[in-house]
């Protein structure tokens, strides 16, 4: 495949992965269709362009969804190292503490204690004591080292020169129940560091000496191991819940930061900013599809009321007893057999004269009187006009619904023959008795104009 230089250098460079926009690979064409399919359901496209938008959405909506798994593939990796971080976290401070308790059981024993691995060291401390002592193999018995943790985890120095009340207690029962207390004596003496001292060997024995019965020793022992073993075991419960939760947190606080390695930090970046551009990418392909079904409805709405328009409007011309193509027709045929008119209404006027007995000299524009009864013209030109058949309304609602804008007319337009508003006027008139009332008026402001002017 070819890439166009001037796409290159315009920074339009074909891309691939999940940054494309065009190209994905082919086990996705299956998951894509189907994810069209529902969104067809959905959205239910009627045009080219909804149905283009369309198609980018299901591609958006599948490069989405793979950015996510992606992004939750990256979390989750993350989110190991930091538990694995933690808990190696968790053991150095363990370790630490526990070095602080060898050197001072009597400051640090609480410190180790307070942790959740220093609470189930204890633990494992007393419930090796009360194991050992309730066995019933006569060869098994208490070691020296077990007393030596047990007096520890109890505050107390363990050697013979710096015990107190506490371990002297735990090591008199411990050789009183030793098979050999002479060689745990010397052993005790030299793992304190006090062979050279003749005291040590001394305060041993008298340690020794106070102590009860071996039955007697045996039961107290048992019965504080079994105390301090339930003690330490329901602690490290409680500090297991505490560091679960803390565990979370730092998982949870240390995803997408790269845990100050430079190469995740950089996957986790680049695995955001494929989840954040393809969220884009979807949300805009929502909202152009949206938009195309808003204006889809918005044309039907506009069609829907304009055929309701046109509709109403063809009503009202069916409706109306002189509609305009008939008075067209009837004012071309005044003008066939009588020659130009100023309008239709000056020939109705005409009609109403010559019934009336007068009528108007064209010359002169003078009223002549003349025998309606005897005059032979018959009216011709009015014929039409008085083929159509009036609604009946009187007279008192015919007068008051008509509305005269002719006298405010010019005295240039008032007789001019091709004047517009006598035809704007005339399409107003519905029935005879208007055209009757009309050319008496239009007589009057005629008569009255003439007078004014003489």
């Amino acid at each position: 495949m070819t890439i166009d230089p001037l796409q290159a250098r315009n920074g339009n460079a074909l891309k691939h992965g999940l940054s494309s926009k065009s190209h994905f690979p082919h086990h996705a064409q299956q998951l894509i269709a189907q994810i069209e399919l529902d969104l067809d359901a959905l959205y239910q496209p009627e045009s080219d362009k909804e149905r283009h938008a369309l198609q980018e959405l299901a591609v958006a909506y599948w490069q989405n969804q793979e950015t996510d798994r992606f992004h939750q593939a990256r979390i989750e990796k993350e989110a190991r190292i930091a538990a694995n971080l933690y808990d190696h976290q968790q053991i150095e401070k363990f370790h630490e503490n526990q070095k602080l308790w060898n050197n001072s059981p009597q400051f640090a024993r609480d410190l180790l204690g307070n942790t959740s691995l220093g609470a189930l060291f204890f633990e494992k401390i007393w419930s090796d004591i009360a194991g050992s002592l309730e066995s019933l193999n006569s060869q098994r018995e208490m070691t020296l080292e077990q007393a030596w943790n047990a007096a520890q985890s109890e505050k107390s120095f363990a050697d013979v020169a710096r015990i107190s009340s506490e371990g002297l207690w735990i090591f008199a029962r411990f050789l009183a129940l030793s098979n050999d207390p002479e060689a745990e004596i010397s052993d005790w003496i030299e793992r304190s560091h006090a062979s050279s001292s003749k005291s040590a060997a001394r305060q041993a024995n008298q340690y020794r000496n106070h102590a009860p019965d071996p039955e007697t020793a045996k039961m107290q022992l048992l019965a504080m191991a079994k105390e301090r073993s339930a003690f330490w075991s329901d602690k490290a419960r409680q500090l297991n819940l505490e560091n679960d939760y803390e565990k979370t947190q730092f998982c949870q606080n240390a995803c997408g930061l790269g845990l100050g390695n430079s190469k995740l930090m950089n996957e986790a970046q680049l695995a955001l900013r494929y989840r954040n551009s393809t969220q884009v990418r979807v949300d805009k392909a929502i909202r152009r599809i949206e938009a195309l079904q808003k204006g889809r409805e918005l044309n039907r709405h506009r069609l829907l009321q304009a055929n309701e328009r046109e509709a109403r409007r063809h009503e009202r011309l069916n409706h109306r007893p002189y509609n305009l193509s008939e008075i067209e027709n009837w004012e071309a045929l005044q003008v066939q057999k009588n020659g130009p008119v100023p309008s239709a209404y000056e020939s109705i006027q005409q009609r109403n004269l010559y019934e009336s007995g007068f009528i108007t000299d064209p010359e002169t524009e003078t009223d002549v009187e003349t025998d309606a009864k005897t005059d032979s013209v018959e009216s011709v030109q009015y014929s039409t006009v008085q083929s159509f058949e009036p609604k009946k309304q009187n007279e008192h609602e015919t007068t008051g619904a008509m509305s005269y804008s002719f006298m405010t007319w010019p005295d240039s337009e008032f007789r001019d023959p091709n004047v517009k508003r006598a035809r704007v006027e005339l399409q107003k008139i519905t029935n005879e008795s208007e055209a009757e009332q009309y050319c008496i008026h239009f007589n009057m402001e005629l008569n009255r104009r003439r007078s004014k002017q003489s």
